[in-house]
């Protein structure tokens, strides 16, 4: 596991922005979940899975946070099993990947509400009831996987179970489930979603969107949102965009001035190197059209690519 992962899995186990997250992508950004109302569970499921063969194979999967839910709804209260998938780089079988830790989840329900039958000696009415040992009036708690992308790039890879499929026929597509991930990318975001969250996972996702855009960087960072930032989150930002910027840290707190002052002078120097490539850039044209040998250009301009020089001529040539 890399920084990036060890340290946005760190920010996601947060109720808060844990709950956050949820809140924006189940209730359009009310604040229907509570942090409270979020108790940590285990995060390794191992089962048994059963080969052809008649093998038994252990599988063992870890996921990056998962929580337990009790919310009231309608006066009425309602339980779930939340999980977040934090991914700092596009995973290209995420579908199946999430599909099985809800799988295994549910397996995982299964199993320790056939136990608890077990212990209090309650062998069913049934024989599909003793072998299963999940009764008929028995309930699954929902699983829900969300996934967060924190990476600047689009999201290209699938995220359903049919785009992974090697054939597109809609009739034998039908017979087969289509399972979708449920995905917070932020090239995906528009500025009224990142309104939406409460806490600092908006602005986290508002800076990497922008992370490969100075100019619009620059502005996003004058907003009093940036001013001053949660120390955690300023980490996050810094990881998964492999920004260098020294953070001034008080009481947990990050200005983000000093960011803002590296992301000028970034700029200003980017304006600097293109003077220059320009310059010699003017300087290699000229004297090509002097007819000087491109082996004396490049003594006369070292530091500029000699593949440049001779494009450059090809260009000429071509006039």
């Amino acid at each position: 596991m890399g920084k990036a992962d060890t340290i946005t899995r760190q920010y996601m186990n947060d109720s808060t922005i844990f709950a956050d997250a949820f809140n924006f992508w189940i209730y359009n950004g009310r604040q229907v979940i509570q942090p409270e109302q979020l108790q940590p569970l285990n995060t390794t499921a191992v089962e048994t899975l059963f080969t052809s063969d008649g093998k038994n194979v252990p599988i063992q999967k870890i996921r990056d946070t998962l929580k337990y839910l009790t919310v009231m709804t309608d006066d009425a209260a309602a339980y779930a099993v939340l999980g977040i998938e934090n991914q700092t780089d596009i995973h290209y079988a995420m579908p199946v990947r999430t599909m099985l830790y809800d799988a295994l989840e549910y397996t995982g329900q299964i199993q320790r509400i056939a136990a608890k039958h077990k212990q209090y000696r309650e062998f069913g009415t049934t024989n599909g009831e003793y072998l299963s040992g999940f009764y008929k009036n028995d309930r699954l708690l929902p699983v829900i996987t969300l996934v967060i992308y924190f990476g600047p790039d689009e999201w290209d890879a699938p995220v359903s179970l049919h785009e992974m499929m090697q054939t597109d026929n809609r009739e034998l597509l039908q017979q087969v489930e289509n399972y979708k991930i449920r995905l917070i990318a932020p090239q995906q975001l528009t500025s009224e979603d990142f309104q939406k969250f409460q806490t600092t996972l908006g602005p986290v996702l508002q800076f990497i969107k922008h992370s490969k855009e100075k100019e619009k960087l620059e502005l996003l960072l004058q907003d009093e949102t940036f001013q001053k930032i949660d120390y955690t989150a300023a980490m996050v930002i810094n990881s998964c965009t492999h920004a260098k910027f020294t953070f001034e840290k008080s009481e947990g707190v990050v200005n983000m001035c000093k960011a803002l002052d590296d992301i000028r002078e970034e700029c200003r120097e980017e304006g600097r190197t293109s003077a220059r490539i320009e310059e010699r850039k003017k300087l290699a044209v000229n004297l090509l059209q002097s007819n000087m040998p491109v082996e004396f250009v490049a003594k006369m301009i070292p530091d500029f690519p000699l593949e440049t020089i001779l494009q450059l001529k090809q260009e000429l040539q071509n006039v």
